[in-house]
Parts: structure tokens; sequence; C-alpha cells
């Protein structure tokens, strides 16, 4: 992912129904989105499609697109959106949206959240 390519503030959020922190990390996005700050968020479900996958998102109200792993070459989409991770959750990528971007494993802090993205 060219970081280049991002012209505002994007979040991508890889996440899985079975991993605590990453609700606690969806949480908090969602909670910045709400409070107004000017930014994209993306998230990516890193397991296959199913239906129960939009539940954790609509109760913590997250909003943005929505994206799952299919069943096809998962490891290359993975490699697709970062080609460093090696598969911790949660993971998060910070764009900036001036050519930027900050790529975080674990458990989010809100203040380093908005300083990567500068606002």
């Amino acid at each position: 992912m060219d970081p280049a390519a991002y012209r505002s503030p994007t979040i991508v959020a890889l996440w899985s129904t079975d991993c605590v922190h990453c609700k606690k990390n969806l949480r908090l996005l969602a909670e910045l989105a709400a409070a107004g700050h000017d930014l994209k968020l993306v998230t990516v479900a890193v397991q296959p499609y199913s239906d129960d996958l939009a539940e954790p998102l609509l109760r913590l109200a997250v909003p943005g697109e929505r994206y799952a792993y299919g069943h096809d070459a998962p490891e290359a989409l993975a490699f697709a959106l970062d080609p460093k991770w090696r598969g911790e959750l949660p993971r998060t990528l910070l764009f900036d949206g001036r050519g930027h971007r900050i790529a975080i494993s674990g458990v989010l802090d809100r203040d380093a959240v908005v300083r990567a993205l500068g606002r």
C-alpha cells in the first residue's frame, strides 16, 4: 500500500472476531471517527467472510468500508496490505495523507494515533 496514494488521513484496521484487543482498537477508532476527526476508516477482517462479521462492527458503531479475506491466497492479500506484517493482531496502518505511513501492532494509544495522522 503506497502511502503517497492517500490524500487524506486513512486508517486500515486488521482484525478478527476472536481478538479481544482488536475490539478495543475498533472501539477507539469508532470514537475518533465520531469525534469529527476527518479520517477515512477501512476495516479488514483477516478471516474468511461470514455473515456474523458485521455484528461487532455494528455494535461498536465502526464506520467506513468493510472487507474480509476470501478463501483464495490470504497470504498474498496480507503481503499486499503490509509486507512486514507477520500475522499478529491487531495490526493498524495509519496514513497521514501527506505520504507517510505508520504500522502498529497491538493496542492503540489515542494520542499516538492522533499524532500519527497529523491531527
